[in-house]
């Protein structure tokens, strides 16, 4: 309180003194306060007026390409960028494009590369992992290889970075590689622009130098979306008593990572019973079976088929494949991660992911077969970050773009009239200012108790009640004979049977190039950014 007193008495005695004004001000602007507030802050001198706010606004927009630049011209960078979609509902249609509220831009930020590939400095660290430098937003659609291509360019502009030739005062790049990173159709487009770069001039316009890290957190999606073809999608899936809507129906939890853990201990429940003896997990866990013992389950012959426990195996397998990269992910175990790939990739041929199941291969091919040694370890020790230095939250580069992407849809992209595409570009920049200046305010005035995450529900007596269900309709349980009213495929097999036949390969080739075939016209779109 002194020395917010201190504040208000010295600015009206001099109102360059206006260093907490300034700090309030900015913090207004992060939380997106209405005008009122503003003007009322002002003229009790706890801020700077409205225009001063924007006068700093525009000033730290325009300062932070010296943040940028000085980051990027090390060329120990990692750029990674996304499409944004918002809707601007107070859009007016006019002529040229009617009822159009809907605007396609383009987020990035640059990551700085980890100094040292060795595995003692893997450890998360909040001094090295936190800081990001957001780039600017582009008014520009990612949704061609052309327009990577715009976008990227533009993304090196900011970093100060390219070829002397065609722009001035910029650090040549000369041999070095660039990883640049995105989901996996920025992958594939990036590949298609290669294809049709071959031919130019120079490595500048060739885009040799970029090296593609495919972004995780999207490929986690699509494995999620896999489960949802699998055990959702066809009506006959959720026909059965054990089927997975069927349980979800009992507990009705949101997370599928509650029910699969619950599942799975109810079918160790199920092993112990049969085969050990004792009554429950507790005391099984007590005893440490021999390899023997082990071997002895594996061995033993199928004497008959029951049709509803073979589905819930390959529940469990399902389940298991996303439990092990999500664990492998929030871990930063990247070699894990590498091994459950060839699964993913099957799983994405059976289900028709032609595409995601090519960008898999490819990066397994490049990584392990193509790349030097240096890139090779370049790319596996940066595909994860750790934005808040704290084991078990490492997290995919395409993460950390969809969180700013959040921010700036509805925290810092302003509401009502002030959610204008103009603000959201020049703002774009300023996100991790935004988080420093809020978090220094509310350490000040002590406002740190506000949380959004919520406790942690006792779902136990809801557990119970999925367990009794289970154990009564013999879920994990063989019964000799017992039928099923929807037989689950195996996904994993068809999809290796597909990608070993001449099927798959011609699927694996028309997903690698069906964009270089539809873009006939990206060497023309190239050629006119070199004008």
């Amino acid at each position: 309180r002194k020395v917010v007193c201190l504040s208000i008495v010295a600015q009206s005695n001099n109102m360059h003194c206006n260093a907490l004004q300034t700090l309030v001000g900015v913090f207004m602007q992060a939380c997106d306060a209405s005008e009122a507030i503003r003007d009322f802050l002002s003229r009790v001198g706890l801020s700077i007026s409205v225009s001063g706010i924007n006068n700093v606004i525009d000033s730290l927009s325009k300062n932070a390409t010296t943040a940028m630049k000085a980051q990027g011209q090390t060329l120990l960078t990692l750029f990674s960028f996304n499409n944004l979609d918002m809707v601007m509902k107070h859009s007016v249609p006019i002529l040229n494009r009617p009822q159009n509220d809907q605007e396609h831009l383009t987020t990035g930020t640059m990551v700085v590369l980890h100094p040292q590939i060795t595995t003692s400095q893997l450890r998360p660290s909040s001094s090295l992992w936190s800081s990001q430098i957001p780039n600017r937003a582009l008014d520009i659609a990612p949704s061609t290889p052309a327009a990577n291509a715009e976008v990227m360019l533009e993304l090196f502009k900011q970093a100060g970075i390219g070829d002397p030739l065609d722009h001035l005062g910029v650090v040549p790049i000369g041999d070095h590689a660039v990883l640049v990173s995105g989901d996996l159709l920025t992958g594939e487009h990036i590949r298609s622009l290669l294809e049709t770069q071959s031919e130019e001039a120079t490595a500048w316009w060739k885009f040799s130098h970029i090296v593609f890290v495919p972004g995780l957190f999207h490929f986690k999606m699509a494995c999620a979306d896999a489960l949802w073809h699998i055990f959702i999608y066809s009506k006959g899936s959720q026909a059965d008593e054990n089927s997975l809507m069927e349980h979800l129906g009992k507990i009705r939890p949101k997370e599928t990572r509650k029910f699969a853990s619950v599942g799975q201990l109810d079918g160790w429940r199920s092993e112990v019973l049969e085969h050990f003896a004792t009554r429950s997990l507790e005391e099984c866990l007590k005893l440490i079976p021999s390899g023997d013992d082990l071997q002895a389950l594996c061995e033993q012959p199928d004497l008959s088929h029951d049709k509803n426990h073979e589905n819930i195996l390959l529940r469990h397998q399902m389940f298991l494949l996303y439990e092990e990269i999500t664990h492998a992910m929030n871990y930063g175990d990247i070699g894990r991660l590498e091994h459950a790939f060839p699964a993913w990739s099957f799983i994405f041929q059976a289900c028709g992911k032609h595409k995601y199941a090519a960008e898999l291969m490819w990066y397994l091919t490049d990584v392990h077969f193509r790349y030097p040694d240096g890139i090779k370890e370049a790319v596996c020790y940066n595909i994860l970050i750790n934005p808040t230095g704290k084991d078990g939250h490492w997290r995919g580069i395409d993460w950390l773009i969809e969180h700013n992407n959040l921010y700036t849809k509805f925290i810092y992209g302003g509401h009502y009239s002030n959610n204008q595409k103009s603000r959201i570009l020049k703002e774009s920049t300023l996100i991790e200012v935004y988080k420093a200046n809020r978090w220094q305010l509310e350490s000040m005035f002590s406002l740190s108790q506000k949380a959004t995450k919520h406790a942690q529900l006792d779902m136990t007596d809801t557990f119970q009640q999925l367990s009794i269900y289970m154990e009564t309709h013999k879920t994990n349980e063989i019964v000799l004979g017992r039928g099923t009213k929807y037989v689950i495929p195996d996904m994993m097999g068809k999809g290796m049977h597909i990608a070993m036949s001449d099927k798959g390969f011609h699927a694996m080739k028309d997903a690698a190039w069906e964009t270089l075939l539809d873009e006939l016209e990206v060497e023309e779109d190239i050629r006119d950014l070199e004008v």
